[in-house]
């Protein structure tokens, strides 16, 4: 390819009608940024990007990319949640994780498909994989959301089979994301527990608010 054909390919991102379309989110682990990137902090351990994505060949948007555009932050996060969700192609099994404490829960959704998948976390309520309290999820990649629906006093039980399948799948995938478990309730994210792992071990550290909750449900 000639520099001159190469050149009148390339994108100029200062041309907002031409770059809209292409604006995605999604979700990051908070080591995953640089000064000048436009972001937010969605839950602990996790914030929320905004990209131009042409083709698969994905630029991060910077501050400086910001100001060129007729658009606050605000307006562009509210753009590039309204692109991913109109993309859709989210993908939904169910089934259940191999290990005694699982027996009994309800099954676990497990979603897939779309390259910004995380940023479907934030609005899981429209997915057919909630409980009437919400859902408990992990995200330990960037291909898969894990989740189990809060229906009642086994919520425990839940987080828990989470934090062992996130510490596996955290290890292994080579575009990890996140090893906590967090929760969704009424449309917002949050950290439901930390992990700590020792050897063959994964202790959960549940935060104050997802404690009582938790323990709220139990006594129904």
């Amino acid at each position: 390819m000639s520099v001159a054909h190469h050149d009148r390919l390339r994108l100029d991102h200062t041309d907002f009608a031409t770059v809209r379309p292409l604006i995605r989110t999604g979700l990051y682990s908070t080591a995953a940024t640089g000064p000048d990137v436009v972001r937010r902090v969605v839950a602990p351990g996790l914030i929320q990007r905004v990209v131009v994505d042409r083709d698969g060949t994905v630029v991060p948007v910077t501050f400086d990319m910001l100001r060129s555009w007729p658009i606050g932050e605000f307006e562009l996060f509210t753009l590039a949640e309204h692109n991913v969700r109109a993309a859709g192609g989210v993908r939904i099994r169910h089934g259940d994780f191999d290990v005694p404490l699982a027996a009994g829960l309800p099954p676990m959704a497990i979603l897939s498909g779309p390259a910004y998948l995380t940023a479907h976390a934030r609005w899981l309520g429209d997915h057919p994989v909630t409980g009437p309290h919400g859902a408990v999820l992990i995200l330990p990649s960037e291909q898969h959301i894990y989740a189990y629906p809060i229906i009642g006093p086994e919520l425990a039980a839940s987080a828990t089979v989470l934090a062992q399948l996130a510490r596996v799948c955290h290890a292994e995938d080579p575009h990890p994301l996140s090893p906590w478990v967090y929760w969704w309730r009424d449309g917002t994210l949050d950290l439901a527990a930390t992990t700590i792992h020792r050897n063959d071990e994964t202790e959960l550290k549940p935060t104050d608010r997802f404690r009582h909750f938790a323990t709220l449900l139990s006594e129904e």
